[in-house]
């Protein structure tokens, strides 16, 4: 049970899924975020690039947290359908055995 939630916390750790979850909204790679002197047409650009900035960094960062919890998820399934056959794995010659014999 520790490797499956080790894995988890390493899964959610790659993928930084508090951090992006965090800072969702901020500027993806903004060069300029301070404010603009200017005319209106120049304030108005470069309120357009901040926010198209902030929507592009909002729709990558729910991409990369999409598959980070989609990760966390396909390993916490395969964890626990492999903590629940643990015991029977000693019983699986048995079993097939019987299963062979019950064939014919």
């Amino acid at each position: 049970m520790q490797k499956v939630s080790g894995r988890v916390r390493g899964a959610l750790d790659f993928f930084s899924v508090g951090q992006l979850a965090s800072s969702l909204f901020v500027p993806y790679r903004q060069i300029s975020a301070g404010s603009v002197r200017g005319s209106v047409g120049d304030q108005l650009r470069a309120l357009g690039d901040r926010l198209f900035s902030r929507v592009f960094g909002a729709v990558i960062r729910l991409i990369i947290i999409f598959a980070g919890l989609l990760t966390v998820l396909i390993i916490g399934v395969i964890g626990l359908i492999l903590i629940a056959a643990w015991p029977i794995l000693p019983m699986l010659p048995i079993i097939c055995v019987f299963l062979v014999q019950w064939g014919n």
